[in-house]
């Protein structure tokens, strides 16, 4: 018994050891922040920066063995104190209160102010305008006058030579990378809207039911394109770009893989590879771009200025010995690109957004004062006689206020206003009630976040012998299916054939998939109507479409005839994003 209580009283505050040390460092880095990001960010901390993650480790172990091994020698009042004060540090670092206040509470705001991206609301939509965003990381507009020293000279030089749009407000629910570029793509904020029993799958699932500015563009024949400097899969990043229209999606492996003669110096921070890299690659990817003759988006999104590791690129000089000298050198970089897109023979035609994703998070060591600060935000080359109008506004306005600039005339996209307009937005309607009202739950939020069930096919009759080639009828035969990159993604296939004639068959495929990681194989178990027949694996340096060949005896079928092949794959994918593998062709044969 005593040995039973021992064990409990070490792991209760080993387990409260984490959460101060959880909570702590949290604190230092960012201050109280949302007790969403914390499960968001949970499920793939290793795709975050070194420093950071190893902060987090270090200190969460050493104080968690610490609370376990020294609770033993204090009396039973400090013990307590020591409970108390670790659980009132997490509430508080992650508003565990005011988050459960929105799962209490409803709102109705989505109801009152979605606006659809019908033909209603695009007026004409007939924009064929190319779109280069380029996010660059916890970018301000402050900068521009630090006690008299402007450190975006020529950002500025751009910002006041085009569009710009003063009167920003940091939202809450926009406030890091991923949840800016949902607010600032799809016009909403970026929160998990669940019950317990699915949270995770919750949190991954991306809002597939909106419609973003990518997917607009997507479905009007544009080219979608984004890259980052950071691992494509922090915060689901991946998992998001993918579900709304994006066709090439990569970040650090990925484009490391892709430019190897770049990768002996391509580090930066510990965040990704460094900025001047990272626009070499883009202008090589744009020129790519520019030659199919369709229109296209290209986002790319720098990694320099992260925080708490900021990287000064070797290419730029110091100054200032600090912070400073970054900023100096990504308005450089960031100008240097712009120029270089201005001289080429598409820029006539291309508009360019320059945004900072959101302000840095918590006090900015550059001028730790300042309440009132805004992201960078101008955008160059709009379609003509665009104005912008005065306004109080969000990154939500983002999205409809660049389609507008890009040809596509529209009174808004879902929570966001067009800052070309007058109409107000919704800054201007609730203030700062807006953050309060999207802590709330929202039944209109739900239906946006949660994926639908997938189709689930009965067996479709199949003649022996055909080869079925085209993606409309690969569906017939797909049991679950989503179609992507004009693909037929399945994790399995269910017929319907007739082999009281034919002792052996045999499955000739071919197919694609999404490798895990660059250096790890896929590994696919097949079974036939439920008894495990083989298991492939797919290596990387392998060449696509990949072929297997499979074959069984007939005698696997049951009374009905029904031919059940199901692929089952060990990659961490969401099945809303795609299933087990992209089948190209196939054919069932008689040997």
């Amino acid at each position: 018994m005593k040995f039973c209580n021992f064990a409990f009283i070490s792991v209760l505050f080993f387990v409260l050891g984490i959460l101060a040390g959880i909570s702590v460092v949290t604190l230092h880095f960012w201050g109280s922040t949302r007790f969403d990001y914390l499960l968001f960010y949970a499920e793939n901390i290793n795709a975050a920066g070194s420093y950071v993650r190893y902060y987090f480790i270090v200190v969460c172990g050493i104080s968690a063995l610490l609370s376990a091994v020294t609770v033993h020698y204090l009396p039973p009042k400090i013990k307590m104190v020591i409970a108390f004060v670790a659980v009132a540090l997490f509430v508080y670092t992650f508003q565990l209160f005011q988050y459960a206040f929105g799962i209490v509470s409803t709102t109705d705001i989505y109801d009152k102010e979605y606006i659809a991206p019908n033909e209603k609301n695009f007026i004409g939509s007939n924009g064929k305008r190319n779109l280069i965003i380029l996010y660059l990381e916890s970018m301000e507009d402050g900068y521009r006058n630090v006690e008299g020293q402007n450190l975006l000279p020529r950002l500025s030089a751009l910002r006041e030579q085009n569009s710009s749009f003063p009167g920003f407000r940091q939202l809450m629910y926009a406030d890091a990378t991923i949840s800016a570029l949902t607010a600032g793509i799809c016009g909403l904020p970026n929160k998990t809207e669940t019950k317990l029993k699915n949270l995770f799958s919750i949190i991954n699932s991306n809002l597939p039911n909106a419609t973003c500015l990518s997917d607009i563009l997507k479905t009007k024949g544009y080219n979608t394109h984004f890259i980052k400097s950071a691992d494509i899969t922090f915060a689901d990043t991946d998992k998001f770009v993918r579900q709304h229209g994006f066709d090439t999606v990569a970040g650090e492996e990925e484009l490391l893989r892709k430019y190897p003669a770049i990768a002996r110096d391509a580090k930066g921070n510990d965040w990704g590879i460094k900025d001047s890299v990272l626009y070499a690659i883009a202008k090589k990817e744009i020129l790519h771009l520019a030659e199919a003759k369709k229109p296209f988006i290209s986002i790319i999104t720098t990694v320099d200025t992260h925080e708490p590791t900021t990287f000064l690129d070797p290419e730029c000089r110091q100054k200032f010995g600090d912070k400073r000298d970054v900023i100096l050198c990504a308005d450089k970089m960031a100008a240097d690109f712009v120029e270089w897109v201005q001289n080429q023979s598409f820029s006539h035609n291309t508009t360019i957004a320059i945004i900072g994703d959101h302000i840095v998070y918590g006090k900015n060591s550059v001028y730790p004062n300042r309440k009132k600060r805004q992201i960078f935000f101008t955008i160059i080359n709009p379609e003509q006689d665009l104005k912008p109008q005065n306004h109080r506004w969000t990154t939500l306005d983002i999205a409809p206020t660049l389609l507008e600039a890009i040809g596509f005339s529209n009174n808004g996209l879902a929570l966001g206003r067009n800052l070309w307009k007058p109409s107000p937005t919704l800054e201007e309607k609730y203030g700062l009630a807006l953050d309060s009202e999207f802590s709330k739950s929202s039944d209109f939020y739900k239906s946006l976040q949660q994926t639908a069930e997938p189709e689930l096919n009965k067996a479709s009759p199949y003649t022996l012998g055909k080869q079925v080639t085209d993606p409309a009828e690969i569906v017939r035969y797909a049991l679950t299916h989503y179609k992507k990159v004009q693909t037929i993604w399945t994790d399995g296939l269910h017929l319907k054939v007739d082999l009281s004639k034919v002792e052996n068959i045999c499955l000739d495929i071919e197919f694609i998939l999404m490798f895990e990681k660059h250096d790890k194989p896929a590994v696919i178990d097949v079974s036939i109507n439920g008894k495990n027949r083989d298991k492939w694996v797919i290596s990387t340096d392998k060449q696509a479409p990949f072929r297997q060949k499979l074959c069984f005896s007939q005698s696997i079928l049951g009374k009905d005839k029904n031919l059940l092949i199901r692929f089952q794959r060990n990659a961490k994918t969401e099945k809303s994003d795609y299933l087990a593998i992209g089948i190209k062709k196939f054919k069932l044969y008689k040997p």
